[in-house]
């Protein structure tokens, strides 16, 4: 099949397509059905670091110069908030419902001020204070993963705050102190999974820090030396190959993929070879990766109890059917979620705050 040399959209085609399956490993680790330690997929986790070092890269691509020549801070952060928010909302109402439902149906009698609590913190992307939640070791109880949302927006609020002073000294300093942070913290907690809910809050500052800045740096180098050009999909099978050998291996893994892997990743699959096949799949993959990884807790324990209602108990001769129609199932809801309601609602916001923003446009 003929390649295109990688102009600016193949660079992105590519780049999504590793989203796409970052955002499979991620609900791998989360489903119940996985057993011991996600067993393959137990190293799963690595890629919230990727989606970081992504955002950072496609930021700086997209808004770096803007900020520097007319786009204020105000602008930027409510195009971002806007990109978030239709399908975190979405996610945020999921789990509450779920919650409810379950506890009625479990004959207990519903904390509806917590309930009310929570929703009313999350419900302005801010976590909730452990006396006031109905789970308090979380941050965003309703919607688990939204805690790396809030972390990435912080963080890239420092990016909008700083770009003027963003010099080659300033990033590597920033990722430098990050670094040695996030080196510390892992071999102290033996993994890269973090932050662990309200007892480490500050374990998520190097966690999101490191990559993201990391990602603004290859945004840079990739602008000046551009890697070798190679096939997007050989990279998509290194990236699935390097998670599965990973369950083998200790913190030092975690270390070595956050600090070289991922990097290596993203610089290569910036000037990757792209057919028309991976092209399209690229793009399609980057279109579901944020609903499927925003929506797939709340949607899993919808899933999940529904099977054992319908099956029984996934585990342990079920196992591998519940995990791929829950796949099935998660993939078709994010494009219909995306199609027809993330996609029309953003268009709404955009017009309606006068962004002049284009849903295409907004990665």
């Amino acid at each position: 099949m003929p390649s295109v040399h990688p102009s600016a959209s193949a660079r992105f085609e590519t780049l999504d397509l590793l989203r796409g399956i970052a955002a499979l490993f991620v609900i791998n680790i989360h489903a119940y059905w996985t057993g011991d330690a996600a067993h393959v997929w137990s190293k799963g986790y690595l890629s919230v670091g990727l989606f970081f070092a992504l955002s950072g890269f496609v930021i700086a691509h997209a808004y770096g110069n803007r900020l520097t020549t007319g786009l204020t801070t105000r602008q930027f952060m409510l195009t971002r908030l806007v990109r978030l928010y239709p399908l975190y909302i979405a996610g945020t109402l999921i789990g509450a419902a779920v919650w409810l439902v379950l506890e009625i149906r479990a004959g207990n009698a519903p904390d509806l001020k917590s309930l009310a609590l929570s929703l009313g913190w999350q419900t302005v992307f801010l976590p909730v204070p452990p006396s006031q939640s109905i789970h308090s070791h979380l941050f965003y109880p309703l919607n688990g993963p939204a805690w790396s949302m809030a972390y990435l927006l912080t963080v890239t609020l420092v990016f909008a705050l700083i770009i003027r002073v963003l010099r080659a000294p300033v990033l590597a300093a920033i990722i430098l102190i990050s670094g040695v942070w996030l080196f510390a913290v892992v071999a102290r907690e033996g993994t890269l999974s973090l932050p662990r809910g309200w007892g480490s809050p500050q374990d998520g500052i190097p966690r999101t820090v490191f990559p993201f800045f990391m990602g603004v740096a290859l945004y840079r180098l990739n602008s000046r030396i551009q890697a070798p050009a190679v096939s997007g999909w050989l990279l998509a099978i290194a990236f699935t190959v390097w998670i599965v050998i990973g369950r083998n291996f200790d913190w030092r893994f975690d270390v070595l993929s956050v600090a070289i892997v991922v990097p290596l990743l993203i610089w290569f699959s910036a000037n990757a070879r792209a057919g028309p096949v991976a092209r399209r799949i690229g793009l399609w993959a980057g279109a579901v990766s944020y609903p499927i990884y925003i929506l797939h807790v709340p949607l899993r324990e919808l899933y999940y109890r529904t099977f054992i209602r319908l099956f029984g108990n996934p585990l342990p001769d079920n196992q591998a059917i519940a995990a791929a129609s829950y796949a099935v199932m998660l993939i078709a809801v994010a494009w219909l979620a995306t199609r027809f309601f993330d996609e029309p609602v953003r268009r709404w916001l955009g017009r309606r705050l006068a962004l002049g923003w284009s849903v295409k446009r907004a990665k």
